[in-house]
């Protein structure tokens, strides 16, 4: 009993800190080697846990994995990086970012051997709580490669081609503003045969030409169709960045899958390796008649439900990887590793959100759409108006008989034409084009919000998948400790198997919920800087090229 109350006031020192650090308070200090930041109160697992004023270390213990003991007695690990983001002006790895953030760097995780290391980087937030934490997958990235397969996938060759179809428009729309010629010839046999069945010699007539027409004026329709086609151009190159960044986010969420679905089949091995040895010692007590016949049954039971569940996992993984061969076709999947993406974010949720209503490439289709739409509506109006062009013709005749007969004639002048009556058609024309134009600008308005109301729910959601990430590792942490003490006890026959059993099981379900936790950050991540209109440009696949001026 001695024992089990010091074990018990072991545990309550170890959950004082730990639930003082969840509460949080406003103005605390941690401490990081030689560092000192204003720490949030969900960075208590890579720094030393202040509670209100004072520092508290969690402590080391004997036996455990050296990662884990430093992330709880707050120090950090040597010479732990994370890659960063390939973004222009972003500082290497432990260097200030932009703004009043401290960069932690340190690593967490179990032994090597077993299971590795989580990489990762808080940016502790200011007070206003508006910066990201961000934990990483491992920190090795093979962006170039996965850039590489994501800019030959059919989808993204099918909208480069659009692209260029819509550069074709351009060059029509421009065409109009040039003269046009055209050739003009014709030759035939004309014979002429009396009533006394005599025919006259033939005549061989003829005739050729060049005929030159320039619009000068047709109701600015010539213009507006330029602007509509450079438009249309503009909402196509922004149809591809989507299409880009849509096609990087379903094979970066199915790469993220699948370096979470072998993660969490690692842990599930070695659940069952651990269960394995518990049935050995359970079987070594039961022949000293310390163990019964149920603990072994019990042990068994949690054994086939093990296996069951590798043979899902296993499952789940094949599926998963199969589906990402849609995308990688030509990689190695099991040597493909992500970069967690959280330096190239935004500084703030505000701050996404501007710049998200500047380069979000969905938001820029729309806009274009509607200004296409607005110079359709202009280009149907002017068509109303009368149309002026200078006709220039040369045309020679001639008819090859005896005497060659052979006439030229010179035109020019300038030829008018206006619509009196069509029936109502060009009227019905321009009405239906203007409210084309008002339902596409509404539709940019819809859009506008949707691209506000997305990056606001996805900033939400990383905050609050951060925190409970960082939860999740404590969770682990406590679980380890627990299964400490209770196997402690259980040698003393003061726990039993059952009790051995589920701490076991606790220490999984903690780690698969960190896998969980890792694979949502990484996807949110993506899916965040898809909206902001970045994604694109980290994987080096922005189109080089300038939209069309307009």
């Amino acid at each position: 009993m001695a024992y089990l109350d010091r074990l018990s006031a072991l545990r309550l020192l170890a959950a004082v800190p730990l639930a003082l650090a969840v509460a949080g308070c406003v103005h605390q200090t941690a401490e990081v080697g030689s560092t000192r930041c204003e720490a949030s109160p969900r960075t208590y697992l890579l720094v030393k846990v202040p509670a209100c004023g004072a520092t508290t270390e969690l402590g080391s213990f004997e036996g455990e994995d050296t990662d884990l003991a430093a992330a709880d007695s707050g120090e950090a690990v040597a010479e732990t990086k994370v890659a960063d983001a390939t973004l222009p002006n972003a500082g290497p790895a432990g260097d200030k970012p932009a703004g009043d953030k401290t960069l932690v760097t340190g690593s967490i995780g179990g032994k090597a051997a077993r299971e590795p290391a989580v990489t990762g980087s808080i940016a502790v937030p200011p007070r206003d709580g508006a910066a990201l934490a961000g934990l990483s997958m491992p920190a090795n990235s093979d962006m170039r490669a996965i850039s590489e397969e994501v800019a030959d996938h059919p989808d993204v060759l099918a909208a480069r081609e659009r692209e260029a179809a819509s550069g074709d428009e351009i060059r029509k729309a421009r065409a109009a503003y040039l003269p046009s010629l055209s050739l003009d010839s014709a030759v035939g046999i004309d014979r002429i045969v009396q009533g006394n069945g005599k025919g006259d010699p033939d005549l061989n007539p003829y005739s050729y030409g060049v005929k030159a027409e320039l619009t000068v004026f047709d109701g600015f329709q010539r213009r507006h169709k330029l602007m509509r086609a450079k438009a249309d151009r503009d909402a196509t190159v922004a149809a591809t960045r989507d299409t880009v960044q849509q096609t990087l986010v379903d094979a970066v969420t199915l790469l993220a899958q699948s370096v979470r679905d072998k993660a969490i089949l690692d842990h599930r091995r070695a659940y069952m390796k651990r269960l394995d040895a518990v049935m050995r010692e359970t079987r070594a007590r039961k022949r000293e008649g310390d163990a019964s016949d149920t603990d072994v049954q019990q042990v068994r039971t949690r054994i086939e439900a093990a296996n069951s569940s590798i043979r899902l996992a296993e499952g789940s993984l094949a599926e998963t990887d199969a589906q990402l061969r849609r995308y990688l076709t030509s990689l190695k999947l099991s040597a493909l590793q992500l970069k967690d993406l959280a330096r190239a974010l935004p500084p703030s949720r505000e701050a996404a959100a501007r710049e998200a209503l500047d380069n979000n490439p969905m938001l820029e289709r729309a806009n274009m759409r509607a200004e296409a739409a607005e110079e359709e509506r202009l280009a149907a109006r002017g068509a109303m108006m009368p149309r002026v062009a200078v006709v220039g013709e040369v045309k020679s005749e001639g008819e090859q008989y005896e005497n060659d007969k052979h006439n030229t004639d010179l035109q020019v002048g300038l030829q008018l034409s206006m619509p009196i009556f069509t029936g109502g058609s060009r009227i019905a024309d321009m009405s239906q084009k203007k409210h084309e134009a008002h339902a596409a600008r509404h539709e940019a308005d819809s859009a506008r919000r949707l691209v506000v109301a997305g990056v606001d729910g996805a900033w939400g959601r990383l905050e609050e998948n951060d925190k409970a990430l960082i939860s999740s590792q404590a969770r682990i942490a406590a679980a380890r400790r627990a299964l400490k003490g209770v196997e402690a006890s259980h040698d003393i026959d003061e726990s039993s198997t059952l009790d051995v059993l589920n701490a076991h099981q606790e220490v999984m379900t903690a780690e698969i919920e960190r896998e969980e936790f890792l694979y949502t950050g990484v996807v949110t991540r993506h899916l965040l800087l898809a909206q902001v209109g970045r994604l694109d440009d980290v994987y080096g696949l922005r189109d080089q090229g300038k939209m069309a001026s307009r």
